[in-house]
């Protein structure tokens, strides 16, 4: 049995596996990229490509459209001409990720922007892509600790007993949610502006219309829109949301 068909797609690689095998791992390893193939995706989220490129360029994996003399001198001058007929545009792909799995700790975040533009470039796994995705995002950017503060803000309020301040919350969120949809219908240019610009307009038409409502939380409208974006605010709002503000195309990488 190979190592390809040992650990497919999914499965765990145990720590120690490769322990004075490394001829091996490096041909077993070879034998998945070549298959578009990769190990398990790990855990995580969605969005925006150039975050993956940013982290590549800056760990010096990957330089333009290119890679890094170092990943040059690491794959060989052979290995690199088959992954590009092997690939076409997305030979760099490749390439990169086949040095990060073989020379990085899969919890770095060259590591993981690798992986993520392997599953969504070639091997077509978006949900594993979209799992990648969140980790690099909480990697680099701490998203998580958003939503921490944000759920701790609503266990302090349930601790003291705010039911009636829960719905109030639910019910200015929705009530943001609709005024943010008048506002893109009156204006669809402006939803290019930004969730932020949109919400911000909108907030004026909420107090308006229901100003007992708004007497408290308009300075907690960044929260509203993270816990729809999130879909803490349930999968109506999100689903919405992400209606108006769609994550970005990715870029394609050129040849």
């Amino acid at each position: 049995m190979t190592y390809v068909d040992k650990y497919s797609v999914g499965t765990e690689i145990p720590d120690n596996a490769w322990v004075g095998h490394e001829a091996a791992r490096h041909k077993a390893f070879r034998e998945m990229i070549d298959r578009g193939k990769a190990p398990g995706a790990g855990h995580a989220g969605d969005a925006d490509s150039p975050l993956a490129f940013d982290v590549l360029d800056d760990a010096g994996i990957t330089k333009g459209a290119g890679v890094s003399q170092k990943v040059r001198d690491f794959l060989g001058r052979q290995r690199l001409g088959y992954l590009k007929n092997r690939f076409g545009e997305n030979w760099r792909t490749a390439a990169a990720y086949e040095y990060c799995w073989l020379n990085l700790d899969s919890s770095s975040p060259a590591y993981v922007a690798a992986a993520y533009q392997f599953h969504w470039y070639i091997t077509g796994d978006d949900f594993a892509a979209g799992y990648l995705w969140r980790d690099l995002e909480c990697l680099v950017h701490g998203v998580e600790s958003a939503a921490v503060k944000s759920f701790e803000m609503r266990k302090k309020a349930g601790a003291s007993g705010s039911k009636k301040s829960a719905k109030a919350r639910e019910a200015r969120r929705c009530s943001l949610m609709r005024s943010m949809e008048q506002v893109a219908e009156r204006n669809p240019d402006v939803v290019k502006l930004g969730a932020k610009i949109v919400a911000d307009l909108a907030l004026t038409s909420c107090i308006n219309d229901e100003p007992v409502l708004w007497a408290q939380g308009q300075g907690q409208v960044d929260e509203y829109l993270g816990e729809m974006r999130r879909g803490e605010a349930g999968e109506d709002l999100q689903s919405r949301f992400f209606a108006m503000f769609p994550p970005k195309p990715l870029r394609r990488l050129a040849s």
